[in-house]
Formats: structure tokens, C-alpha cells, sequence
């Protein structure tokens, strides 16, 4: 007996998923698909001509598995994260799916990635701004004087321009 087109889809739209989470987990649309896929399954085990219970069980690990990773993306913690994609590998990852252990360690590597960062970078971090305040600081007083200094002499020079306005208007005057 064939596949039904429900399964087909299911299947198509699975592998989708599985690349587009091996490949960019913060797309926008992955989390949109892995919730249709859901409702796919779902409909897909209601049906009266279904496929067997290990292709079944198969499918509900792995969409588990993309739902499992869709909410640790929005985690906002490195630690959280970190520890979350950890759990993940107990239960949907003892699959063989070769794509599914792929996602699991690229997904656990990047979150480990940027834990480190965020540990390593907080001292350099705080360093930079604390230096960069003090050259802005710096920078900014050196601006505000260039400012002043250049405003004072517009105003001398505005000021020999109305002595001179004067003297020529005193002249003029003197001599009708």
C-alpha cells in the first residue's frame, strides 16, 4: 500500500524543517512550519489508513524534537539554553536520524558558543565602555571648547564689523 498525501506532505515538510533548523534555527517561519507539521501528525494518526506505529512514533519523536528546539530559540538565557538543547538529547535524539543528531550538536555547540561569549566578553566589555567613556568624555570637552573658541571669534569679528559700519555711518553723517 502506498503513502497517502498527508504522509507525503508530512514527510516533506519534516525534512524541510530538519534543514531549515540545521541551517538557521532563527528563521521566522521555521517555528510556523514545525506548528503545522504538528497538526499534520496529528490529523495524520486520526486517520483511519495510517501508517505503522514505528513510522508513526518516528515522526511524533522527531516533530517533538523541532518543537523542543523551537522553544529553546526563544530561551533568552545562554544557560537556559544550554541546559534545555542537554535535555533534548534524551528523548528525541536517540533516534537514528543522522539530521537529527546533526541539529542537536550544531544547536548545542552554537548555544555553548555564545554561553562562553557572554562569560569571557563581560569584563572586556565593561573595560571598552569605561574607555570609550573617557575618550568620548575627552573628545567631547575638547569639541565644546573648538565651539566656544570658534563662537567668541565670530562675535569679535561681528563686533569690528558693526565698529566699522558705525564709523562709516558717523562719517557720512559729519560730512552732509
Amino acid at each position: 500500500m502506498g503513502m497517502s498525501r498527508l504522509e507525503v506532505n508530512v514527510r516533506r515538510l519534516l525534512s524541510q524543517c530538519e534543514n531549515m533548523a540545521k541551517e538557521d534555527s532563527q528563521d521566522w517561519r521555521l517555528h510556523k512550519y514545525i506548528s503545522a507539521l504538528d497538526e499534520m501528525v496529528s490529523s495524520l494518526q486520526s486517520q483511519p489508513v495510517k501508517p505503522n506505529k514505528e513510522t508513526m512514533s518516528e515522526y511524533v519523536r522527531r516533530v517533538d524534537f523541532l518543537k523542543g528546539l523551537s522553544e529553546t530559540h526563544k530561551l533568552s538565557n545562554p544557560v537556559e539554553k544550554v541546559v534545555a538543547t542537554q535535555l533534548l538529547s534524551h528523548g528525541a535524539v536517540a533516534s537514528t536520524e543522522t539530521v537529527t543528531k546533526e541539529i542537536h550538536q550544531k544547536t548545542t555547540s552554537k548555544y555553548t558558543k555564545e554561553l562562553r561569549d557572554q562569560l569571557f566578553q563581560s569584563d572586556k566589555s565593561s573595560d571598552e565602555i569605561r574607555q570609550r567613556k573617557q575618550k568620548t568624555t575627552g573628545e567631547d570637552l575638547d569639541a565644546l571648547l573648538k565651539f566656544h573658541h570658534s563662537m567668541q571669534e565670530k562675535i569679535a569679528e561681528d563686533m569690528l564689523s558693526l565698529a566699522r559700519n558705525l564709523k562709516e555711518q558717523s562719517q557720512l553723517a559729519d560730512c552732509k
